[in-house]
């Protein structure tokens, strides 16, 4: 309970602690049914595709690696200009991850949503919950759907890639070949 205040969903909990999708009192009161549902298989995605861990784990190899680049230079990994190299590197590691991670699972409401309706196919209507949820939080916060969020991207390229999955095969949604 934010009363009212925040407009948001995300999911909580990695390998030990439990996996806990929370939605704000402000998302539940705002949204249509269908968009909550979206917004719940988007954030069930996070867990399935195990998103948190694996994005704690991409920074950790960035880390390893650039380690064993500098290693392999010649390079003091000491230095207080390799330690902030470093940090840049991971921060943009996570930047990337996070925005691929979002479509996936931005895609995976999609997929879902069609699979219910009995489709094979992304269809337009599978995908009109979550677009339509994401106008909704674009409108509660007055900001515009191509403001670009850096975790996230902006809501039109996120609407835009979920309009390019209609007409795919649920089986083959790209993004998750990409993920891979």
């Amino acid at each position: 309970n934010t009363h009212n205040r925040f407009m948001n969903a995300f999911a909580v909990g990695m390998l030990i602690a439990p996996k806990t999708i929370i939605l704000t009192d402000k998302l539940l009161e705002n949204l249509s049914k269908q968009e909550i549902i979206a917004v719940s298989w988007h954030e069930f995605a996070h867990h399935k595709y195990w998103h948190l861990p694996f994005l704690f784990f991409s920074m950790l190899c960035v880390l390893f690696w650039s380690d064993k680049l500098f290693d392999i230079l010649g390079l003091d990994t000491g230095s207080g200009f390799l330690i902030i190299l470093q940090l840049v590197c991971m921060i943009a590691a996570f930047v990337l991850v996070s925005r691929l991670f979002e479509k996936q699972a931005d895609a995976f409401t999609a997929m879902m949503q069609s699979k219910s309706e009995g489709s094979q196919i992304v269809t337009q209507e599978s995908i009109s919950g979550m677009a339509s949820a994401l106008d909704a939080i674009a409108s509660a916060y007055h900001i515009s759907k191509d403001r670009e969020d850096l975790l996230h991207g902006s809501i039109q390229m996120r609407q835009d890639s979920l309009l390019a999955l209609v007409d795919c095969s649920v089986a083959k949604i790209p993004v998750n070949s990409l993920v891979m």
